[in-house]
């Protein structure tokens, strides 16, 4: 495997960095979060091996990864962090993410953070010889270094993007989008929140059409 492979695989990899945004979506259902957790590492139409409600889970995980691009929100930070966070844009994207979602957690109304990310990974316990080897790792990592309440301070979130840094090849805008973490923050923290309340109304139009498939 060639050097531009290996680093277009780890991007793929990170790309997919918004665990917490896919697991509140999801609450209170708990098979369907560990779906949309599992949904990183299962490929293809290997989610029919799943029982129903972790397979509908993994569906939609699929979807919004396939969909969250389409809204104005995602495009106005692209189009405006791109030039200075360049290749790991659709990383830090992810991670500016949760870090709103940590933040603003209480106020949305789900509650302490900590207990829910404490839940969350009991949760997962369970399913861990169904996770995919990265899969693991993440969650894994998650129990030493309890990212979710990692991501609730700006200063927290920049520590996650100077240690992706260390460890990533061509990472430089990953260094930059940890010292503007506190601009881009300002930029659109506003923004988010309405945001949120858009993707929260369309998705849940669409789980509703998983859940209409389940056995009663």
């Amino acid at each position: 495997m060639s050097v531009k492979d290996r680093e277009a695989q780890v991007i793929i990899f990170l790309c997919n960095m918004n665990h917490l945004s896919h697991a509140v979506l999801s609450f209170p259902n708990k098979k369907m979060m560990v779906g949309q957790f599992l949904g990183d590492g299962v490929r293809g139409k290997d989610f029919n091996y799943f029982e129903p409600e972790i397979r509908a889970g993994i569906l939609l995980h699929r979807w919004i990864d396939s969909n969250l691009d389409s809204f104005q929100f995602i495009q106005q930070i692209r189009a405006e962090i791109r030039s200075e966070v360049g290749l790991y844009s659709p990383v830090f994207i992810d991670i500016l993410l949760d870090h709103f979602r940590a933040k603003h957690f209480d106020t949305l109304g789900m509650g302490k953070l900590k207990k829910f990310q404490d839940d969350w990974i009991s949760m997962l316990l369970p399913f861990e010889n169904q996770m995919s080897r990265r899969l693991l790792g993440y969650y894994q990592a998650m129990l030493k270094y309890q990212w979710f309440q990692t991501y609730e301070s700006i200063e927290g979130t920049q520590e996650v993007l100077i240690q992706m840094a260390m460890r990533l090849p061509k990472s430089d805008g990953l260094r930059v989008a940890s010292i503007k973490m506190p601009e881009f923050v300002t930029q659109f923290e506003n923004d988010y929140l309405q945001f949120w309340s858009e993707f929260e109304s369309v998705f849940f139009k669409i789980q509703s059409e998983h859940m209409k498939d389940l056995p009663k």
